[in-house]
């Protein structure tokens, strides 16, 4: 749900956006825990000595997430103050977030009929109820000479987890701590002044900040048992992005134009995913999984286009770009933490392809129009694999992360169109 209100003013233009915005996901096989429909799970027989077939079940598993986001954001325009357009606002939102995940335990021996723990007290239950508040605000100013325009800004975020961290990573069952604010300031700069009479060069440079998926900070699970959880650590910092581009855009022909940038992200608190082990006071030797910031990354890369308008000639329009990218970034095995703790020494860095580092890039648009009667598009794709990580058994020795690629993508669509005038209507035919 959104309200907007706008009102202009001498010079000035004032915007106030509400937003309410709920979600909701549900996930069971019957809404009620306790139907007597679920089967005993002394029925599964999995993992077969010989081929056979599993029989019996059904899944026992009962998850529910709820989100509700309220907030509103202000912005205010001042426009031609001496070649300045200035910028400024103020944000705030507010995240409720609740999930409720557990097992109905149902074995006839043990548990006789379908049974729900209470929340919290058994690895088989886990639930959390608890609110964010997301606080912004920026300041930008487009300043217009004859030959350049410069935009420069500041723009302010806070976020406030409001919950308790695991003091020490290698005792989670002991102190907790207090999350703190997060404050994060991010100037901006850009420039682009001409060249030449049809073609500008462009330069930006700026921070920006992402918080991480607030599941990773909020989870909640009970600790031993045999089990190997994965919790949420609410003192999770933003993942923060120096970008620098640099861009020329010029004008060939009449019909004809491209576009041409390089740029370099320097990407610091990535997330990783860490396996810590410890001795539970309760369970003895235990281990649980926790996502921390301890990776980085770099990405270097360019991007070309390619425009061609349609022309009454021709009757030809098109469009094609191409990207290349490096994405890498230091590889953090899942129990780096544990063993440095362990043994007060850093493990070595290794720098690897990240999962989204996809090299080459290739998009094509080309349609023809005849007198706007009929016409043909195609829309097509080329673009290198993703990386993985090979596993190759009786090879004695561990690949490196991410060190194969999957073959390359690509697909073609075609579009055929027909305008049909019926009187007064217009109907398009297409296959």
């Amino acid at each position: 749900l959104i309200l907007r209100i706008s009102a202009l003013f001498i010079n000035s233009f004032l915007s106030l956006n509400l937003f309410h915005n709920s979600t909701n996901f549900n996930q069971f096989v019957y809404e009620d825990p306790f139907d007597t429909r679920y089967v005993s799970t002394s029925l599964i027989r999995g993992s077969p000595p010989s081929p056979s077939f599993s029989f019996g079940g059904t899944q026992m598993g009962h998850s529910e997430r709820i989100s509700f986001s309220n907030g509103g954001k202000l912005d205010l325009t001042v426009m031609n103050l001496k070649r300045h357009d200035i910028k400024l606002g103020i944000s705030g939102r507010i995240d409720d977030l609740k999930e409720d995940v557990f097992t109905i335990l149902y074995d006839e021996f043990n548990y006789p009929n379908p049974t729900v723990l209470p929340a919290n007290e058994s690895p088989s239950h886990s639930y959390y109820n608890k609110k964010a508040l997301f606080l912004s605000g920026y300041l930008q100013d487009k300043i217009e000479y004859e030959n350049m325009v410069i935009n420069i800004g500041l723009r302010y975020d806070q976020f406030n987890p409001d919950d308790n961290y695991i003091a020490n990573l290698v005792n989670p069952e002991g102190e907790m701590k207090k999350a703190r604010d997060k404050k994060m300031y991010s100037p901006r700069f850009g420039i682009s002044f001409p060249i030449t009479e049809k073609g500008i060069v462009h330069f930006s440079y700026g921070h920006f900040y992402q918080m991480p998926t607030l599941r990773n900070l909020y989870k909640q699970s009970i600790f031993g048992a045999n089990q190997s959880p994965t919790v949420g650590y609410a003192n999770l910092n933003p993942e923060k992005t120096v970008q620098y581009e640099f861009g020329l855009q010029q004008q060939l022909t009449q019909f004809i134009a491209f576009d041409m940038s390089l740029y370099y992200k320097d990407v610091r608190d990535l997330l990783a995913l860490q396996s810590i082990s410890y001795d539970s006071p309760n369970y003895g030797p235990s281990s649980y999984r926790v996502y921390l910031n301890k990776d980085y990354a770099s990405v270097k890369g360019l991007t070309f286009s390619l425009t061609k308008r349609y022309d009454p000639i021709t009757r030809i329009s098109a469009f094609f770009d191409y990207g290349f990218q490096i994405s890498e970034g230091n590889s953090v095995t899942s129990g780096s933490f544990y063993f440095n703790t362990l043994t007060g020494i850093q493990e070595e860095k290794k720098v690897v392809p990240l999962s989204w580092d996809q090299r080459h890039i290739f998009n094509t648009t080309v349609t023809y129009n005849h007198y706007n009667k009929w016409g043909i598009s195609f829309i097509g794709k080329l673009s290198s694999g993703w990386p993985y990580t090979p596993n190759i058994p009786f090879a004695n020795y561990i690949p490196d992360p991410n060190s194969d690629r999957k073959p390359w993508q690509q697909n073609v669509n075609t579009r055929l169109f027909k305008n049909v005038s019926l009187r007064e209507h217009s109907v398009v035919l297409f296959l």
